[in-house]
C-alpha cells in the first residue's frame, strides 16, 4: 500500500476540505491509479460533504458540492474511524479489487427427488439501482470475466412440503434458501510504489 500525508489544517476543516479533491486526483495520476478510482473515508470528508450539501444555495458552496459529487466517495464513519482512530482517506483503484463468483446449481431447475420435493436452481442477483447517478430501476449485478460481463447468480434451494393443519386440512408450504458465493481479493502489487491502494494521512 502506498502512503501519503497532507499537511495544513485548512485542508481538513469544514468546506475547505474540498481542496483535497484535486490533490487526490493528481496523486492518483502520479501513482498510476485509474481515473475512476474510489475514495473511502471516515469523518475526514463526511463532515465537509454534508456541510456543502446543506448550504448549496450559495454559488461557491454549490461548486464545492460539484467537486465532491464527481468522485465515487464513500464515508464509513461508523467502522473506518474506530479501527484506524485517525482522519484518513483511502484511494482505491477498481482494478486492484478482484471478485470471483461461483454457483452450485444450474439455471434450469433440477428436482432432487427427496420427500420434501426439493428443487435446485440459480437466478440472477437483482438490486435496486439508486446510487448517485443510478436510473432508479432494478438491475442485475455484473462482474467482469476475461473481458466479458457476466451476471452474478444466486443459488436457490426450494422445497414444497405437505403439512397437516390442526383440523385435518392439508396445505403446502414453500421453503426457500438463497445463497451467493463469492470471493474478494486484492491484486498483487507490481512494485512498492504501485499497489492500487493509497492511504492518505492527516498530518
Amino acid at each position: 500500500m502506498g502512503e501519503y500525508t497532507i499537511t495544513g489544517s485548512t485542508y481538513w476543516n469544514g468546506i475547505e476540505a474540498s481542496k483535497i479533491m484535486p490533490i487526490l486526483d493528481e496523486l492518483a495520476l502520479i501513482k498510476g491509479i485509474s481515473g475512476n478510482y474510489w475514495i473511502l473515508s471516515g469523518k475526514a470528508l463526511a463532515i465537509p460533504k454534508i456541510l456543502v450539501s446543506d448550504a448549496r444555495a450559495n454559488d461557491n458552496e454549490r461548486s464545492y458540492e460539484i467537486t465532491f459529487g464527481r468522485r465515487d466517495l464513500v464515508n464509513d464513519v461508523r467502522n473506518l474511524d474506530p479501527i484506524i482512530t485517525a482522519d484518513v482517506i483511502y484511494l482505491i483503484d477498481p482494478a486492484a479489487i478482484v471478485t470471483y463468483f461461483t454457483n452450485s446449481y444450474p439455471a434450469q431447475p433440477i428436482a432432487t427427488g427427496d420427500k420434501n420435493n426439493t428443487t435446485h436452481y440459480s437466478v440472477p442477483l437483482i438490486y435496486f439501482d439508486d446510487y448517485q447517478s443510478g436510473n432508479m430501476n432494478q438491475s442485475t449485478l455484473m462482474y467482469n470475466s476475461n473481458g466479458t460481463m457476466i451476471p452474478v447468480r444466486a443459488d436457490v434451494r426450494e422445497q414444497l412440503v405437505c403439512v397437516a393443519g390442526a383440523y385435518g386440512d392439508v396445505a403446502y408450504e414453500h421453503i426457500w434458501e438463497v445463497g451467493v458465493k463469492g470471493l474478494m481479493d486484492v491484486v498483487a502489487r507490481t512494485s512498492t510504489n504501485n499497489t492500487g491502494i493509497i492511504r492518505v494521512n492527516k498530518a
